[in-house]
């Protein structure tokens, strides 16, 4: 579906040449398998005093953004968020260290944003702040709405652990945990000064 002449893969491709106008620093990946469906577009954020960027995951919708858009953003974020938890989990415990998985305690580095043309009605918007999905309305120009974050239970299938797996093995999901227990350590090592 597209409005205005405009499609989801048109929103796409001006979107991956200018990551800035999202906020992202850069784009690591173009329709991304997850064990949920294909990522539009998956993007680095660095935010201001933090060392390791975020992971966002972008879905497009040359139509108005619904219910559906925000809940198969959620979908892919969890899907990303599974990969690494449990990769930074065996890192940790690898390193001997269950002190840093219980600060590390599951944060969160990957979030959500849809984007899509249009209005977005009050109620989509009210889901969207209970989710934690950042929404970007494209018009003649970029408009942002951001949303706050939720814990979502997970359900692990025999499938579906099998798809993280693989997933894991991708070198863009692979090699983000070490940055994360990289920074771990140093937490703990300056919380060691600090507090003998």
């Amino acid at each position: 579906m597209n409005i205005h002449g405009v499609s989801e893969r048109d929103i796409e491709d001006y979107l991956y040449l200018h990551p800035e106008c999202l906020g992202m620093t850069e784009w690591i990946a173009r329709q991304f398998v997850v064990p949920s469906g294909r990522i539009d577009l998956l993007g680095l954020k660095r935010i201001k005093g933090v060392s390791v960027p975020n992971i966002i995951v972008v879905e497009l919708k040359s139509h108005q953004i619904n219910s559906n858009a925000l809940a198969q953003a959620a979908r892919y974020r969890k899907d990303i968020q599974n990969a690494i938890n449990e990769k930074i989990h065996d890192l940790l415990f690898d390193y001997g260290n269950s002190f840093l998985w219980n600060t590390y305690c599951e944060s969160n580095f990957v979030g959500a944003m849809v984007v899509g043309v249009g209005n977005v009605d009050k109620f989509t918007l009210m889901e969207a702040e209970a989710i934690g999905i950042d929404l970007r309305i494209m018009n003649l120009s970029l408009t942002i709405e951001t949303g706050g974050n939720i814990v979502f239970k997970d359900y692990f299938k025999k499938e579906y652990k099998t798809q993280i797996e693989e997933m894991q093995e991708n070198s863009i999901i692979a090699n983000y945990p070490y940055e994360i227990v990289s920074e771990l350590i140093n937490y703990r090592k300056e919380w060691e000064k600090k507090h003998g």
